[in-house]
């Protein structure tokens, strides 16, 4: 059992300008795993917007406590940061969830949100959110939500976080589905910290939705119908740069005793297409300087903690054309994995449970995009991972099925 504050829950923000135009709201959510902990306190960022967002909040156990910032019951959000509450005692049956139900205003649409998950211990009661005409919000951003961040817990049964840090292929929880029980039974607490788009070495620089016939995108596209350029942060829907975000999103936890990266195949992807052009693309020695500053922050912000890296995985367009593309990822993860050996960190490779042949993707185990692996894909990496996961916690691995 961990003494201090442990990060039970969190998600990674991105900025949501350019889909969505909220500036106030109020949530009222569901929050099943405070493992028997005896004090809660909430994280809130702002960490996309460029001026302050205003916030309350109160805890609802047995009864309805107020949550208080540095002992005022109203909260402001610094524009590009956070704000940490002040500890709230929690009196709650070990199985019964903890409401939790807190506002956000601003003087301009806010920017910073994320969208709730299924794998998510967190789950929405009841939300209203609002434009600056006063009007409610689209109906699409119902599993939205503005500025909260993270829940951390004291006084609970956890050892300590792991935090997976990555992409979309980390976001949509194919693997952490399984990773997150793994770790719950073992008293670890499992952080999704993916950004859908999101790369290890580039912030979105320009879109141009004219490029691309991807039919989640076609209301952006009739918004925005021009090329849109010198994005702010407010639109970087995508996140900031990983060698950014690694200090914010991952080594501010409390509790963290393992960071999972797992980011670099759109760094290797994006260029070429709707935004991204093809000059971005990397060179491995650039891949690794990269990598090499994630673990130097974490060597000065967080000592003692440990990085678990895993490979990038292969995609379709990395199989076809001239195959320089897949050349690029194998010699990125070659590079990587004696990265890795040199730390003494676990390395995770994929490609034997991915592909077919060497430059053939195993289709059984993707979505049709040949960039995602589906649920069969997802449990295949889980299994490939449990072993540096089991290092994670010194426990012995459990049975894969047959």
């Amino acid at each position: 059992m961990a003494t201090g504050w442990v990060r039970a829950w969190a998600r990674a923000q991105r900025g949501v300008a350019a889909v969505a135009s909220v500036s106030r709201g109020s949530y009222e959510l569901e929050f099943s795993e405070a493992y028997g902990a005896r004090e809660l306190r909430l994280v809130f960022g702002a960490r996309y917007d460029d001026v302050p967002v205003r916030v309350t909040a109160a805890v609802r156990g047995d009864g309805t406590t107020p949550v208080t910032f540095s002992g005022e019951r109203e909260g402001s959000i610094p524009a590009g940061g956070t704000l940490v509450s002040d500890a709230v005692p929690v009196d709650v049956c070990a199985d019964a969830p903890i409401r939790i139900r807190f506002t956000f205003a601003a003087e301009c649409p806010v920017a910073s949100a994320f969208d709730l998950a299924d794998y998510d211990g967190v789950r929405i009661v009841a939300s209203e959110v609002f434009g600056q005409d006063g009007m409610p919000a689209d109906a699409r951003l119902a599993q939205t939500i503005f500025c909260l961040s993270g829940i951390e817990v004291r006084g609970s049964s956890l050892r300590g976080c792991v935090a997976f840090f990555g992409d979309s292929i980390c976001e949509l929880g194919t693997y952490f589905r399984l990773a997150r029980p793994f770790l719950s039974q073992r008293g670890y607490a499992a952080l999704n910290l993916g950004i859908s788009g999101n790369r290890l070495l580039r912030a979105i620089e320009h879109v141009d939705f004219s490029r691309t016939d991807n039919p989640g995108l076609a209301e952006i596209a009739r918004r925005c119908p021009g090329p849109l350029t010198n994005l702010a942060p407010r639109q970087q829907a995508y996140g900031f740069a990983g060698v950014d975000r690694f200090s914010t999103d991952v080594l501010s936890c409390s509790g963290l005793v393992r960071a999972v990266v797992a980011l670099g195949v759109n760094d290797l992807y994006i260029p070429g297409t709707f935004c991204g052009d093809e000059d971005e693309l990397p060179c491995t020695e650039e891949m690794l300087q990269g990598y090499g500053a994630l673990a130097k922050s974490l060597e000065c912000e967080c000592p003692g903690t440990s990085l678990t890296w895993l490979a990038i995985t292969p995609f379709a367009r990395a199989c076809a054309g001239d195959g320089s593309l897949g050349v690029l990822r194998r010699g990125v993860n070659r590079h990587l994995k004696a990265f890795a050996h040199h730390r003494g960190e676990p390395f995770v490779e994929f490609d034997e449970v991915l592909l077919l042949a060497p430059a053939c993707i195993d289709p059984d185990c993707f979505l049709p995009d040949g960039l995602h692996p589906n649920d069969r894909g997802g449990e295949a990496m889980f299994y490939q991972m449990e072993a540096s996961l089991v290092h994670s916690c010194g426990t012995t691995p459990a049975k894969q099925p047959m």
